[in-house]
């Protein structure tokens, strides 16, 4: 029994709460459901009529709590009239005669709404008497037409009127994404700040955007306004499991931007798969990204900036692809990029060596380790020949060494040739000078340099090896045919490392990849990240930066 009384007290208490809640729900953070509500039609706000006329006061009065009287009142037009409700909700449509001898001109109707929790609302009804409004809306625009602004800007602009505006509605045919309309409710004077966002794929520089104002008269301004724009996304990036990064936002591989609109890079793409571009990286967001569009394949085609998109197909084979976005015409083109099979090392045989084929003496440098660089380089000293003028060499490849059927030589032109053939790269006159080959175009040139280089007496090498103690710094070997070509070998743990001239932090190359790379000697460089330990042969050229470090 006891239980039974202890359950229905507590339905008692629950029901309690519940209408508690209820009766009292604007205390509790929700007040537009409770505030009485005034909604006058938008032909009803302005009413312009003339003496001894029959008006009639319109609007749709609610209130979830309940109301309970609606008063409409204008002392000048002789209303004063109380009106009982019983429910929720009263469709107000009650009619008046304007006095025949009221003076012309503009009168407010109040209606004033009392609901069952105590609250009350009003709002005026504007009636004007033996005139009619001639004054058309007024607006200011606050936009900066001289500018240039991106795909997302703010619409500012001020609008106002004499008797009160019903709407304004922003209109653009070249993009109907942007229309825009909103009521105003009869107020005088409104702050309109509307955020365009015009899509990627919109292809003009600029967008006229009509603003149209209409009054409670019915009155409309409408002006048009031509505003800049550049739509272009400022960075591109590829994701996708065709590609290395994955279908992730925050792995994107970035492409480099050419032009406004224009975006083209090197990209490793699998044989199975698909891609898109995004344009922000490293964000949880694909919004903006550009799939295939019509008549399109994996070479190239129409981008699609729907979010719906399709992937774009990976290519038919594995490798490297220049991919270019253009967004000034909504097209992208994907081309097979030729590439080394692997990044091999490059020796100069000639007369610095005696013609030996089987020396490693004269090492050619690369900037980086990319397999679609085919640019090999030499900068330093050729000294003239025995008994002859000038110096005559060519270049082998490691795994041909002691073979003559492999060699690089010059062909007319700048053309590179490969085989066993004539004629031998020359320096006509002996001194500094940079011969750079191209594995991949088949091109080379040979330059002297326009000044003889600074000499140093030691090259030196700190890093996470000796701690960075100065004490301990190892000194590479600089060679005897060339005084600026400088070798050493040292075990090295994984960690960086840097090179400088005669112990002076002042002169110092750092920043670069490995096994090939080119210091940087700018002040406060970053240093060379050694990623695997091991024992290195190092080689170093104090004239470019150029390095080698050779894992045994």
């Amino acid at each position: 029994m006891k239980k039974i009384l202890f359950f229905l007290a507590l339905v008692v208490s629950v029901s309690f709460l519940t209408a508690c809640d209820d009766d009292n729900e604007y205390l509790l953070g929700d007040p537009e459901s409770i505030t009485p509500k005034i909604e006058v039609p938008a032909g009803s706000m302005l009413i312009q009529t003339e003496q001894g006329a029959e008006i009639e006061i319109k609007a749709d009065l609610a209130n979830p709590s309940g109301l309970e009287s609606v008063h409409i009142a204008c002392t000048a037009l002789g209303m004063d009239d109380l009106i009982v409700i019983d429910g929720k909700t009263y469709a107000l449509a009650k009619k008046y005669t304007v006095p025949a001898n009221v003076q012309k001109g503009m009168y407010f109707v109040t209606v004033t709404l009392n609901s069952a929790n105590k609250l009350t609302v009003s709002s005026d009804i504007k009636v004007m008497v033996g005139m009619k409004d001639t004054e058309k809306p007024a607006l200011l625009l606050h936009t900066d037409l001289t500018a240039t602004y991106p795909a997302e800007f703010d619409f500012e602009a001020t609008l106002s009127d004499n008797i009160g505006l019903a709407k304004v509605e922003l209109i653009c045919e070249a993009e109907t994404s942007v229309n825009y309309t909103e009521e105003l409710s009869g107020v005088s004077r409104f702050d309109f700040v509307r955020k365009i966002q015009l899509p990627y794929s919109f292809p003009s520089k600029q967008v006229v955007l009509q603003l149209r104002l209409t009054d409670l008269a019915g009155l409309v301004t409408e002006e048009s306004f031509t505003v800049k724009v550049n739509v272009y996304p400022n960075t591109l990036y590829i994701v996708g499991d065709a590609s290395d990064a994955g279908w992730t936002t925050k792995d994107g591989i970035a492409l480099t931007k050419v032009s406004d609109g224009v975006f083209a890079g090197i990209v490793k793409l699998k044989a199975t798969g698909g891609w898109k571009f995004i344009a922000n990286n490293g964000v949880d967001t694909w919004n903006p990204a550009w799939g295939i569009g019509d008549a399109s394949d994996a070479t190239g085609g129409q981008l699609n900036g729907d979010g719906g998109a399709g992937n774009i197909p990976a290519p038919a084979e594995e490798g490297f692809y220049t991919v270019t976005a253009d967004f000034t015409t909504m097209t992208y083109k994907v081309e097979k990029l030729e590439a080394l099979e692997k990044i091999g090392n490059l020796y100069l045989v000639g007369n610095m060596n005696g013609w030996d084929n089987t020396d490693k003496g004269f090492m050619a440098y690369r900037d980086d380790n990319e397999l679609t660089n085919g640019v090999y380089t030499y900068t330093g000293f050729f000294k003239k020949q025995d008994g002859g003028e000038g110096c005559y060499f060519k270049f082998c490849p490691e795994e041909y060494l002691g073979s003559w059927d492999h060699m690089y030589y010059a062909g007319a032109d700048g053309e590179l040739k490969n085989g066993n053939g004539d004629p031998a790269f020359f320096v006509p006159v002996e001194g500094y000078y940079t011969v750079t080959i191209d594995l991949l175009n088949m091109t080379w040139t040979l330059e002297a340099l326009a000044e003889t280089p600074t000499e140093y007496t030691k090259i030196g090498l700190m890093g996470a090896y000796n701690n960075w103690d100065v004490a301990r710094e190892a000194f590479m070997t600089q060679s005897a045919y060339d005084k600026h070509m400088w070798t050493t070998e040292l075990e090295l743990p994984a960690g960086e490392i840097k090179f400088r001239a005669d112990s002076n932090w002042d002169i110092a190359w750092g920043n670069g990849p490995v096994p090939y790379g080119k210091g940087d000697m700018t002040p406060a460089t970053p240093n060379i990240n050694i990623p695997e330990a091991g024992t290195y042969q190092i080689r170093f050229n104090d004239i470019t930066g150029h390095y080698v470090f050779l894992k045994k």
